[in-house]
């Protein structure tokens, strides 16, 4: 008999029994599918995690990004002139804009919720903080990271800090929290998110951005679908569980957006063929030329997830979860 460990259900779900392939370690892990809530899990989660997060893992590798400090005058022009793309309009943000074109906002999602260029900001699960940096270096002022595998607490120049702490030893309050990929690495999946409902001020918003089981990958490759990323992603949720875990933290769902990618495709059918997702000479990602696959498949795998997103159906998904 399994206990869900999101909705408390108990019964003999199905499991599965998938291989770490990101690094080609081949070690099997056990997992079930809870048939109440639809949330994929791990039946143990390993005592020692960090293991699995070596240095050249993607969040950590490539180093520290550059978070040099602005001179006071061109710092004050970007933050103008993302207060005019947030809505709050002056001349010197219009000029802003015109003459130095739209703010390197990497994650252009994050328009889709009320922001303003002064609020505390906070991402959860940073690596070495490129999300804040690049918030930073857009305009943004207050900005902070945590993530409690990274070996010591960063200080940037520009003013960001990334703090070496888990969501619930954090007691400041903050404007817009996100959690990019990182929720479903978290063991303990209420308390985290009743961490980040206490720590968010009333009126604002968290996005959780994170794999969906209840997926078409999940139904066509089974143990080969990429992002089940044994064991790191410890939950692998459906838009039900997830929704009611979120509900159950005191959230409200404003609005559930698919984003999922052609990696789905790619990096399952790799699995397939036996190929780690960080094989120098054969996967896709390390090795566009020599790997198994041409554009024209590529670009199919482009148009299928796209379509797979209107229909509510691709892999990934964000969670725009509103704090009354």
């Amino acid at each position: 008999m399994l206990t869900c460990r999101i909705c408390d259900a108990q019964g003999d779900f199905p499991t599965y029994r998938p291989r770490e392939m990101m690094f080609g370690l081949r070690e099997e892990f056990d997992y079930f599918q809870c048939s109440a809530c639809g949330c994929l899990q791990i039946a143990e989660i390993p005592e020692n995690l960090s293991k699995y997060y070596p240095a050249n893992y993607y969040s950590f590798a490539g180093g520290r990004p550059e978070g040099r400090r602005l001179s006071p005058i061109k710092d004050a022009i970007k933050t103008k002139r993302l207060d005019q793309v947030l809505g709050k309009r002056s001349l010197l943000g219009s000029l802003a804009l015109t003459l130095f074109g739209e703010p390197e906002l990497g994650d252009h999602w994050m328009l889709d919720v009320p922001l303003r260029s002064d609020y505390r900001m906070l991402d959860v699960g940073c690596g070495s903080g490129r999300r804040p940096v690049s918030w930073r270096r857009s305009g943004f002022t207050n900005v902070t990271g945590s993530d409690a595998f990274i070996k010591e607490e960063i200080e940037y120049e520009n003013g960001v800090q990334i703090l070496r702490k888990d969501l619930r030893d954090i007691e400041d309050r903050y404007d817009f929290i996100t959690m990019v990929h990182s929720f479903e690495h978290m063991p303990d999946q209420l308390p985290t998110l009743q961490a980040a409902y206490r720590v968010l001020n009333p009126d604002r918003y968290l996005v959780v951005a994170l794999p969906l089981s209840s997926c078409e990958a999940w139904q066509v490759y089974g143990i080969d679908w990429v992002s089940l990323d044994a064991p790191r992603h410890i939950y692998l949720h459906s838009e039900a569980s997830m929704k009611r875990l979120a509900e159950r933290a005191g959230f409200r769902v404003r609005e559930v957006i698919y984003d999922s990618t052609a990696y789905q495709f790619w990096g399952s059918e790799q699995y397939r063929q036996d190929i780690p997702l960080m094989d120098n000479e054969r996967s896709y990602r390390q090795n566009r030329e020599g790997s198994m696959f041409s554009n024209e498949q590529i670009a199919a795998f482009d148009e299928r997830a796209a379509e797979l997103n209107r229909e509510g159906r691709g892999d990934r998904a964000r969670f725009y979860l509103y704090k009354p």
